[in-house]
């Protein structure tokens, strides 16, 4: 699509308008990015040892990814953090066993050693939860385990970050943002 002026002189194509949107894309992300990084700053006064999950399941790294996918199916939950001489070596998804069965070309007898996220992205239960999601928006990750002296206490997700701000009223977060990019 072209856009003309009353004169037929061109005023945007779509690649000018294709490459706006993408800026504007950019810099919302980059401005999300920065509000979240200057609050963190100021330290969040939530934990997120308050709102991790502490129930997590871990497997060794020889299970196969046929057994891994039962434990979560039966389980219903969407990860497995695995788990090598008591200490976390990795994290295996629904999605790393879709695209390995899928894209790949592994087989449901491959080992989840030869699939899992490693090494692990983790984060203490003292950090702060405006740190955490950071973190995920930062590494691009859904899922964060908490380890405190190398043993896991739980594991943080954007599931349960939308728990904690659906708890919030629009008012509170508006007030949130608005003194936030008030400092920018």
């Amino acid at each position: 699509m072209v856009i003309f002026r009353k004169d037929n002189s061109c005023l945007f194509s779509n690649r000018t308008i294709v490459d706006f949107r993408i800026q504007l894309l950019k810099l919302r992300f980059y401005n999300e990015y920065n509000v979240v990084k200057r609050m963190d700053q100021e330290k969040s006064i939530i934990s997120i040892d308050n709102f991790m999950t502490r129930n997590v399941k871990s497997i060794k790294p020889d299970i196969n990814i046929k057994d891994a996918a039962k434990i979560m199916y039966e389980l219903h939950i969407p990860s497995l953090l695995v788990e090598e001489k008591d200490k976390v070596v990795g994290i295996i998804t629904y999605a790393d066993i879709a695209l390995a069965l899928t894209i790949f070309g592994h087989t449901t007898a491959t080992q989840v050693s030869e699939i899992i996220s490693s090494p692990i992205i983790s984060v203490t239960s003292d950090h702060s939860i405006l740190k955490v999601v950071e973190l995920m928006l930062e590494k691009r990750i859904h899922k964060i385990p908490v380890i405190d002296n190398e043993k896991i206490q739980g594991i943080i997700s954007a599931t349960d970050l939308m728990t904690l701000f659906s708890m919030l009223n629009e008012k509170q977060i508006f007030e949130t943002v608005k003194g936030q990019i008030e400092k920018i």
